[in-house]
This record gives C-alpha cells, sequence and structure tokens, in this order.
C-alpha cells in the first residue's frame, strides 16, 4: 500500500476531527498593502486562524461566488455573465502600470494587486434577488489573485469582490455598501494551536474600501453574544470601533461561512439532498418568480374554524405555486410543443408574456387528487381558497368522496376484459396526468390508479401524511422483499436524506410499489416550503 501524501495525511487528519471554533479577532482598520497598491481607504476588519491550504481557500469562494445564496435568504442565484481563467501565472502589469494606476477612468471597477501578486482568474456574476420588486439585481465581479512563493515557501491568496455601482444609494439591500470587498489568506502566518483545536495552516480576513469615511458604532458581538477579540492598545482603534454595526456583523458572517465551507471542503463534506435532478433549478427559479407575482392578490390570512385566530394560509399558497411551476416544466419536456399557429387569439406579443401557453402539456388535461389549485381537482372537502379563483378554475374543483376500491374490477378476469362494473365512473381520462398533493389516503394508491387507463397515465405524488393502502403506515424500516430487475443500482435510499426516518422508509416504499406498477423510481426535491418535500414521478 503506497503512503499517503502530506495534503492526503492532512485531509484524512481534519476527517477525523470536528470542526474547530470559529474564533475571530477585529483588526485594525489601516490596510497599507491595498492601499499603496491600489487606492488609499481600504480597512481591515476582522481576521481568524485559518485551518485549510491556500487551494482549499480558493475553491471554496469560487463555489461561494457561483453561489451566493448560500450566504444570504435575500439573493435567489448568480448567473454568470463571464469566467476568465487565466492560463498559466502570469503577473498582473497592472500593478506596476502607473499611468494605469492614475487613471481614475481605467481603475473604475477594477483592482491593483500588492506587487509580487498575479491574478488567475476573474468570474463576472450577476446577482439577482429573491424578491425582484424589492431588490434589484447586482453586476459583480470576483477576481482571484495569487502571490509569489516568499523565502519560506508561503503563499498569500485574494478574492476582491467589486460590485458596479458608483453610489451607495444604488446597492441593494442584500449587499453591504461596499465600494470593494476582500477575502484574504496568508499561509505560515498562525496564532498558535490550543488542545481543543487544531493546528492552523495561517490565517483568513476581510478588509474592504468604503465609499467613504464609515460613522463610528457601538462594538459588534459575534454569533455567540461575545464581543470579537481585539489586540488594540491605549489609543488605537478596531474596526469593530469604527465600522457600523451592520457592515462589520456582515463581514463576520461571510468569514464565518469561509471558515465553515472551506472545512467542509477539506473533508469532503456531501450535500444530504441532491436537488434539481428532473427540472433544472434556473428555469424552476424564473418561472416561479412570475407566477407568484401573478398571483399575489390571494388573501392568504382567514379565521380558524371556531376561532377568531388568523391563519396564515400564504405558505400553502405558494406551495401550490411551485408544484405548479415544476409540473409545467416537467410536462414542456414529456410533451410535444403546442401549434399555436391557427390561435388568432394569442399574438406574439402574448406568447412573450406567457411562453407557457405553447409549452407542452397533457393532451387529456391531468386530475389533481387532494388539493386541486388550478385544473380538474377531486377533494373531499372544498377549501378555504377556492373562492378566491376565477370563476372557470373554480368550475373544475369538484368535492367528491374518493374510494378507489370501487375502481377497480373484482377479479383479474375482468381486469384482462378491460370491462367491470364501475369503470365508467372512473375520473381518471387517456392521456391525462395524474397529481396526488398531499393527498393522504390516496397517496398509496396514485400508482395502481395510474393504470386504470387503457394506457397508464404518467403521475406526481407529493406524500405528506404516512398511508398504506388500508390502514396506516407502520414499517420503520424497508427492505425490498426480493430483487427486482429495474430496481435502482445504487438502493431506494440514494439520494434521500441521511439518517432513518419513517418518511424516509415511506418515501422507499411508494418507490417499490411504483416499481410493481411498472414505473422507474424517480424523485426529486421540491423547491417548495415544506419540511416534507419529496415528489415521487411516474413518467
Amino acid at each position: 500500500m503506497s503512503a499517503e501524501t502530506g495534503p492526503q495525511k492532512a485531509v484524512a487528519s481534519a476527517a477525523n476531527q470536528p470542526r474547530p471554533r470559529f474564533t475571530p479577532t477585529a483588526s485594525r482598520p489601516e490596510n497599507a498593502d491595498f492601499t499603496n497598491s491600489d487606492e488609499p481607504g481600504w480597512i481591515d476588519v476582522i481576521s481568524a486562524p485559518c485551518y485549510f491550504n491556500i487551494e482549499v481557500f480558493f475553491e471554496t469562494l469560487a463555489e461561494l461566488c457561483l453561489h451566493p445564496e448560500r450566504n444570504s435568504t435575500n439573493i435567489l442565484r448568480a448567473d454568470i455573465v463571464r469566467d476568465d481563467q487565466d492560463k498559466g501565472t502570469r503577473p498582473d502589469t497592472s500593478s506596476s502600470d502607473t499611468q494605469q494606476a492614475n487613471d481614475t477612468e481605467k481603475r473604475k471597477y477594477k483592482f491593483i494587486a500588492p506587487p509580487g501578486s498575479h491574478r488567475t482568474r476573474n468570474i463576472r456574476r450577476q446577482i439577482l434577488p429573491r424578491r425582484p420588486t424589492r431588490d434589484a439585481p447586482l453586476v459583480q465581479d470576483c477576481g482571484f489573485y495569487r502571490s509569489n512563493r516568499n523565502s519560506q515557501g508561503d503563499e498569500q491568496g485574494i478574492l476582491v469582490m467589486i460590485p458596479h455601482s458608483d453610489r451607495p444609494e444604488d446597492i441593494p439591500y442584500y449587499h453591504p455598501v461596499l465600494r470593494k470587498l476582500a477575502f484574504s489568506t496568508a499561509e505560515g502566518d498562525a496564532v498558535a494551536s490550543t488542545p481543543e483545536q487544531p493546528e492552523p495552516q495561517g490565517t483568513i480576513s476581510i478588509s474592504i474600501l468604503p465609499f467613504s469615511e464609515e460613522p463610528a458604532s457601538q462594538p459588534s458581538t459575534v454569533a455567540d453574544g461575545s464581543t470579537a477579540s481585539g489586540t488594540a492598545t491605549a489609543g488605537q482603534r478596531l474596526s469593530s470601533d469604527v465600522l457600523p454595526n451592520r457592515t462589520y456583523r456582515t463581514c463576520l458572517h461571510l468569514l464565518e461561512t469561509l471558515h465553515k465551507h472551506g472545512w467542509g471542503r477539506l473533508t469532503g463534506y456531501q450535500k444530504r439532498v441532491v436537488h434539481d435532478v428532473i427540472v433544472e433549478k434556473t428555469s424552476f427559479q424564473d418561472l416561479y418568480l412570475i407566477l407568484k407575482e401573478r398571483h399575489k392578490h390571494l388573501d392568504s390570512r382567514v379565521k380558524k374554524v371556531r376561532s377568531n385566530i388568523l391563519e396564515d394560509l400564504k405558505r400553502h399558497v405558494w406551495k401550490d405555486v411551485a408544484v405548479a411551476c415544476f409540473l409545467m416544466l416537467l410536462w414542456r419536456d414529456m410533451y410535444p410543443k403546442r401549434d399555436l399557429s391557427g390561435d388568432t387569439n394569442i399574438s406574439p406579443e402574448t406568447l412573450k408574456d406567457k411562453p407557457w401557453l405553447e409549452w407542452g402539456r397533457p393532451q387529456g388535461g391531468f386530475l389533481d387528487l387532494g388539493c386541486g389549485y388550478y385544473g380538474k381537482g377531486l377533494e373531499l372537502r372544498s377549501r378555504k381558497t377556492w373562492p378566491n379563483y376565477p370563476q372557470q378554475t373554480q368550475d373544475a374543483l369538484v368535492e367528491m368522496p374518493i374510494n378507489p376500491e370501487k375502481w377497480f374490477p373484482a377479479s383479474l378476469e375482468e381486469w384482462c376484459s378491460g370491462s367491470w362494473a364501475g369503470k365508467e365512473n372512473f375520473p381518471i381520462v387517456d392521456g391525462s396526468f395524474l397529481i396526488g398533493n398531499h393527498a393522504d389516503e390516496m397517496t398509496p394508491w396514485i400508482p395502481l390508479l395510474s393504470l386504470l387507463p387503457s394506457t397508464p397515465v404518467p403521475y406526481l405524488s407529493l406524500p405528506c401524511c404516512l398511508h398504506a393502502l388500508n390502514a396506516p403506515f407502520t414499517l420503520t424500516k424497508f427492505v425490498p422483499p426480493f430483487e427486482h430487475p429495474s430496481a435502482p443500482a445504487d438502493e431506494f435510499s440514494h439520494g434521500l436524506d441521511e439518517g432513518e426516518s419513517r418518511y424516509k422508509t415511506y418515501l422507499m416504499w411508494l418507490g417499490w410499489s411504483g416499481l410493481m406498477c411498472g414505473w422507474k423510481w424517480e424523485k426529486e426535491g421540491m423547491r417548495v416550503p415544506s419540511t416534507k418535500g419529496w415528489g415521487i414521478i411516474g413518467a
């Protein structure tokens, strides 16, 4: 067996240790390096011990640049405008170009790195807000810089984020009001380790360039409520003393995110749930924002039954909007595009505003068992939100008792003949699509009901409450009773939440039930506001 290399041994050692505690230190505000090379006004904000190498530093920040939503719930995502990764390690000539340094127009949205550093990559991204009616998008450059090794063999790394904004009032709420923000790491410049903490490999820090001189603020605190420590002596000020509280706390949060994600990357952390397997994330988010804006008029606050307490139903409305988005995009890829060339009522302007009018959809419509939000819906009792819908939608919502056993034949002979008593009352027609949106007792019947039309119809099931066909679901662990040629090669649990739970067992059991009905095991972690947000697709 071959010996482990240094980095491999470091990863193996780190994997066996808990994540080191984040111990930030407020810095003295002056930053001579960036001020001398770039422009005056740079402020060192905060630093902390770094427990990963410079490669992990760059990889972690590159991932955070591509996914800024991991830093703020007010951010939807980032669309990458350009990603320039320089070949080789040539120096950044702007560092020694005096004429360019004095040319304010050429320096707009630029960063001049300290001598000896060179740019290795630049990502230009457009940050999209989660609420576009409140916040505006923001274009931002993210430049990665790396220094040459010093006599001790150590390197320095820098990531500079530069928003394309000339005025503080143009900076959206989700972004700190700054002209530039820089992450830095310095190898070898580490504090001493303690028995409780592993040995640091260097330091990580954040520096900022404000639009103007920032006013003084009260001392800021870290997440556990303690004031960030500093090393200032009498007469010296720390960044926590001179920066606005929100600016300092934002930098504190950003550095802690780097600390956590860097350690996770070092130890090989994997996300527990994989989203966007069937429906692509960007298309879903864009359509969801459009439909959410269109349906924002729905009143979500109603009185509970026999109570004066107002119940907020908006979460349920937005969940149904998310399910509708998922289905619209799923059908767009499943069914052929609609031919609207002969429809004089639909103009090119209309299609530009509502492109989904020509997207593919099930020819026989769809049937929603449990929560009809739009379309043909069956429900045991009418919902409070139904009167808020247009009349055409209300007409398609049916309140009726559902007894699925009466829809099935009494014998195998009747099944093979294709005719039996009660089949004429079966509501699922050929060419339709079956939906079980938290259908409760109907959930385990959905794969079976999909087989009753002359040609089996696809379905989407969103399980919530745990039910078997004629009793509560009581299994605590699911093991396939026998091998099946179409069973997933990586087991039914692959891609689901880690650990054991009855809900996870229920999902696996439903997947096996669908497999027995001839459907492959396909599931998606739905982007819906629900703790039970899995969808099972039979298609």
